[in-house]
């Protein structure tokens, strides 16, 4: 039985849905994206973290409902995305092996603006997706 939230995407964002309350994730408001591996002593899970300008980080994991479509739509919109982060994360085991997957850039004037490209769709090993 999975116990962790649904992930539902939006064109602007996504929600977490499931847990005690529901929480929405805009990607105009993400700052930064970073994943890691937790070690559950016979098991590893990968966990993402969704930065966001003052608000808190939102979490999800590799387990939830939607992850893939989720980390297909960041490879997609946010440009220069590392479309190679899993197999950064997932290898070797059992070791943390912190990746950051997008990281807003300052614009000339200094402040930070999401930015959005098409890019290649990801799909982890074993995945039935285009």
């Amino acid at each position: 039985m999975n116990t962790h939230p649904e992930i539902t995407l939006s064109e602007d964002g996504f929600a977490l849905c499931g847990s005690d309350k529901e929480v929405f994730v805009s990607f105009a408001d993400v700052c930064a994206i970073r994943a890691e591996k937790i070690d559950l002593f016979s098991f590893d899970e990968i966990r993402v973290t969704f930065e966001r300008r003052k608000k808190e980080p939102v979490e999800i994991s590799e387990e939830s409902l939607g992850c893939d479509e989720l980390m297909a739509r960041v490879i997609s919109r946010f440009s220069g995305s590392d479309a190679q982060w899993f197999s950064k994360v997932a290898h070797p085991a059992f070791a943390p092996c912190p990746t950051t997957i997008w990281k807003e850039e300052p614009n000339s004037e200094g402040s930070a603006a999401p930015q959005r490209a098409a890019g290649p769709r990801l799909n982890k090993p074993g995945s039935s997706e285009d």
